[in-house]
């Protein structure tokens, strides 16, 4: 009971405190949150200015699809899930339950050849996070999923999200999507 009105107390005070205005498209900073209300943050970006669309699946590989509006100078960049720590018995991640592949409905593979394909900068989070799961073995990968609190070799612990954020900052630098000065490395 405690943590729910805790919940409706914050709830309140961010209801109270946020308005509804909204940003402005025309290069001025965007003022964050004073954009946000307590059910949804509204940007005044006109229609078609950051049009990116991906289409994840269908009734065929062909179904999956990337585009990007490039009016900007923007391209559509995406990224994999991370693997599950789901070992086979050699100390590999080869299996369908580890590397997601159609768990959730969707062909990973046709993603990353859609990316080729429409030439997207892609993160092969996938590829990184199996590399340095498998590298770590069986015992020293639980630090990095809440295995150790949860029995969960599906989400990160602190730690993890934070060594997986490295590999996506790193893939954004390799890649020249962000500027080498405006990341914080360490």
């Amino acid at each position: 009971m405690r943590r729910v009105g805790t919940a409706v107390l914050l709830a309140v005070a961010l209801g109270a405190t946020l308005t509804a205005t909204p940003a402005r498209a025309d290069g001025a900073r965007s003022p964050g949150i004073a954009n946000c209300t307590t059910t949804a943050c509204h940007f005044d970006v006109p229609p078609g200015t950051y049009d990116v669309t991906v289409r994840l699946g269908g009734a065929t590989a062909s179904g999956t699809s990337i585009t990007g509006e490039t009016r900007r100078s923007l391209l559509p960049e995406t990224a994999v899930p991370i693997v599950r720590r789901w070992f086979n018995a050699d100390g590999t991640l080869d299996n369908g339950t580890a590397l997601l592949v159609n768990s959730l409905g969707v062909d990973l593979p046709a993603v990353i050849r859609s990316a080729a394909a429409e030439d997207a900068p892609l993160i092969d989070l996938t590829a990184e996070t199996k590399a340095l799961v498998e590298s770590l073995g069986p015992e020293g990968s639980k630090a990095i999923y809440l295995y150790n609190e949860k029995r969960d070799n599906t989400h990160t612990s602190v730690h993890g999200a934070t060594v997986y954020a490295g590999l996506v900052r790193d893939g954004l630098l390799a890649r020249h999507l962000v500027p080498g000065g405006a990341v914080r490395v360490g």
